[in-house]
């Protein structure tokens, strides 16, 4: 007579993929983590895994968590502002009386302050993993109805991102018109959505830098990513009463001390991204002949430098810094130098990653124009980079050359031109990058400032 198997007489190559397809079915699980203490375990370590906490919440976070912290892997801190009308979403005259306008301040609803002291002194109780992210936002629900409808709030994990429905804005009342913006935002309103957040409490600036210098060194692979739009100088011309602003560059123009900080900063580091911050030009300049990188494997920088229109012995001399630079980076696999924005996409890519019978690193130009990197025409950074394969690994190793186009049309804007250039070192948070999508989409037709 056949007699079923129990669940735990299964071998784990048939019980893990049941396991699986039952949490992605999306269905409720606590129910079933009564089955058995295997499922129990893998159904809290995937409820656990991500967690969305807001003040009201925050009073039962510890028991809630207390036999599960070492399996949270993300927490979405979310704090959301009281809502506003029309008479509030972009308040004119902000004199100091009446910053309360557009200040993000404490609440009944959600006391700031208080909440953040709540939670970091439950965090500071767990016994550090270095596999915990604390993702933070800030936000009123009005503030996607007004001038920025194209605003989101979500966590930052790719099931959350792909749950946004394609919509077409409309308010002319707002500057929208058939779902296109049809006026730029007045200052006001502006001022209203991006109110600075970093003002006090303190009485000086000595007191709030060290304030600064008492937190916890910078991470082992820190991302830094300076956003822009090429469409805002032209919001901008209105506010300056039509001020010609047609030479203004979209981007901020990189300063060369904040490279050579950053330069400074990355000798102990992993993985460093740093974009349109600063420019790889200043950043390789400030290196020190004695300055060595033991620890970096991935290095990711920006360059204006990498436009069409520039001398290619600029782009030359800048690979070739490059390439002097990596002999002292002993464990790097991979430096990348980018530059995007509307119509144009760039990369520089180095990798080292070795495969099956194949000892080969290939440097590869992949952008919307043509820039020959044959070894005929430029043989010194060829060689530049060969030395720097031969220094890691031996004589027996090549480099190959690989030069890619892409579809200048499908570039309008840096949020395009990052998947385009397949950057393989993380550049820019996911909810950032499909931010910053959304943003251009929603402004396509609006003139931009190249």
């Amino acid at each position: 007579m056949y007699q079923p198997r129990r669940w735990d007489g299964l071998p784990w190559e048939i019980r893990h993929p049941i396991l699986e397809a039952l949490i992605k079915d999306g269905c409720k699980l606590a129910r079933f983590a009564t089955v058995s203490r295997e499922w129990q375990m893998e159904i809290e370590r995937h409820t656990f895994a991500r967690i969305k906490l807001t003040p009201s919440r925050l009073a039962d976070f510890r028991s809630m968590v207390h036999r599960n912290w070492a399996v949270v892997r993300y927490i979405w801190f979310c704090l959301e502002l009281d809502g506003y009308d029309c008479t509030k979403c972009a308040p004119r005259h902000i004199d100091p009386e009446c910053f309360e306008k557009v200040m993000v301040v404490d609440t009944d609803t959600c006391p700031i302050t208080a909440s953040f002291q709540n939670l970091f002194s439950i965090l500071s109780t767990w016994e550090p993993s270095g596999h915990l992210i604390l993702d933070i936002s800030i936000y009123s629900p009005s503030d996607s109805e007004h001038w920025f409808k194209y605003l989101t709030f979500l966590p930052d994990h790719a099931s959350a991102l792909q749950t946004i429905p394609t919509k077409a804005y409309d308010g002319y009342e707002h500057g929208w018109m058939c779902g296109s913006r049809d006026a730029p935002p007045p200052e006001d309103a502006i001022r209203k959505i991006f109110f600075g957040v970093t003002g006090g409490p303190f009485d000086s600036n000595d007191e709030e830098f060290a304030w600064w210098d008492q937190l916890p060194s910078v991470p082992a692979k820190p991302v830094v990513f300076e956003n822009f739009n090429q469409q805002y100088p032209t919001s901008i011309q209105d506010f300056l009463g039509g001020e010609d602003i047609a030479q203004c560059d979209s981007t901020r123009i990189p300063r060369r001390a904040v490279s050579c900080m950053i330069a400074l900063a990355s000798l102990p580091l992993e993985h460093l991204a740093a974009s349109f911050l600063v420019d790889s030009r200043h950043f390789f300049a400030a290196i020190e002949p004695s300055w060595e990188r033991p620890n970096l494997t991935s290095l990711v920088l920006t360059s204006k430098v990498l436009r069409p229109k520039k001398d290619p012995g600029q782009i030359g001399a800048m690979l070739h810094a490059a390439a002097a630079a990596a002999m002292r980076m002993p464990r790097l696999e991979t430096m990348e130098i980018w530059n995007g924005r509307k119509d144009l996409a760039a990369v520089f890519q180095y990798q080292t990653l070795p495969q099956r019978n194949a000892r080969r690193a290939t440097v590869t130009w992949r952008a919307t124009w043509e820039f020959t990197m044959e070894p005929s025409l430029i043989p010194v950074t060829i060689r530049a980079w060969e030395a720097v394969v031969h220094r890691r690994y031996d004589d027996n190793w090549s480099l190959g050359v690989v030069n890619e186009w892409l579809d200048l049309a499908a570039i309008k804007s840096h949020g395009d031109a990052i998947p385009s250039l397949k950057l393989s070192g993380q550049v820019i948070r996911p909810v950032s990058l499909q931010q910053i999508q959304r943003e251009q989409k929603a402004l396509e037709g609006v003139k931009t400032v190249k």
